[in-house]
């Protein structure tokens, strides 16, 4: 017999124990029955059949009830084809449909060369999903085939439209008083009443009787005046008059009750413009003179409140300003009259250069 493809061989039944299959083995043809074949090296295993498409799902109903599904279309049967025997490899030939599932062919002797498997066929097209079909009967399992692609699933219909609202319904009934709450927190305390008028005063007492007064001591004897002393010689002015200078005077933005050394002058030294308000410890008559030592103007305050009232001054005018190196001159006054307060004490200005 000439060698021919595969597809183009007859088919065969599924055989029984007793047939004979031909094998072919280094290039001598032998016979071996069915049943030795199967009790030897297996054959190549059939190609699984195509499955059957899964069919497309049904699209979904409108809202309300929920439409039917689509039913599992039926499985493809597993085929039935014959084992090619094991010998020589043919020339392969064309590519073919995919076959349904071979049964088990007769298995050669041991030893023989095992064929080339055939390709695998090409995956069915996914079909229309149909109602479930009878369950094939069960053929020699093969290869699972490829599972078919699930069809899409339908579009959700439109939902339905809301209902109009119902009317309302009847007030029921009241219901009984329920059982009285806790007492609320007390309020805040109302404010104080007024004073009430006073009562009338109670009658004075009775004065009590006067003490005894004590007895008058006796006065002392006068003692006699001691004499009188000579008056002393007058002094003379030779034309030189000297003031004893005091302590600086520190320039500050405020100079209040400064207190003054026992001196007659006085410098302010520093950097800083003051405002001087009172001079402390002035006497009736003291004479001072002070010289501005610094950069910057110096200016007397008038009975400005920050000092004392006995160590302000009297200017003539609000303020009195003096320039660098120039000098005022005060006298402290006692019993003067000031916005009419009596007997008030200032240091008094002289004169400024």
């Amino acid at each position: 017999m000439p060698n021919k493809p595969i597809s183009q061989l007859p088919s065969l039944t599924t055989p029984d124990s007793g047939d004979v299959i031909a094998i072919v083995n280094s290039g001598i043809t032998k016979q071996i029955t069915y049943s030795d074949f199967t009790s030897g090296i297996a054959g190549t295993k059939g190609a699984t059949g195509t499955q059957g498409a899964t069919g497309t799902q049904g699209a979904t109903g409108t809202q309300g009830a929920t439409g039917t599904q689509g039913a599992i279309g039926d499985k493809g049967a597993t085929g039935a084809g014959t084992q090619g025997s094991t010998g020589v490899t043919g020339s392969q030939g064309d590519k073919g449909d995919k076959g349904n599932t071979g049964a088990i062919g007769s298995q050669g002797a041991t030893g023989g060369a095992q064929g080339i498997t055939g390709d695998k066929g090409n995956k069915g097209a996914t079909g229309s999903q149909g109602a479930t079909g009878a369950n094939g009967s069960n053929g020699s399992q093969g290869t699972t085939g490829e599972k078919g692609f699930s069809g899409e699933k339908g579009q959700s219909g439109p939902q339905g439209t809301t209902g109009d609202k119902g009317q309302k319904g009847d007030t029921g009934a009241q219901g009984a008083t329920g059982t009285q709450g806790t007492d609320g927190i007390q309020g805040t305390t109302g404010d104080k009443g007024q004073k009430g008028d006073t009562g009338a005063q109670g009658a004075t007492g009775t004065q009590g009787t006067d003490g005894i007064q004590g007895t008058v001591g006796t006065t002392g004897i006068t003692g006699t005046q001691g004499t009188e002393g000579a008056q002393g010689t007058t002094g003379t002015f030779d034309g030189t008059l000297t003031f004893t200078e005091g302590d600086n005077i520190s320039s500050s933005a405020n100079i209040n009750d400064y207190n003054l050394s026992n001196n007659s002058f006085f410098k302010i030294t520093g950097t800083t413009a003051s405002t001087i308000t009172g001079l402390d410890n002035g006497v009736s008559g003291r004479f001072i003179i002070i010289v501005n030592n610094t950069d910057k103007n110096q200016t007397f305050a008038q009975e400005d409140s920050n000092s004392a009232s006995e160590n302000r001054f009297v200017l003539g005018v609000a303020n009195k300003t003096i320039g660098v190196n120039q000098t005022a001159t005060f006298i402290y006054v006692t019993g003067l009259t000031i916005s009419s307060a009596t007997n008030q004490s200032r240091w008094v200005l002289t004169s400024t250069t």
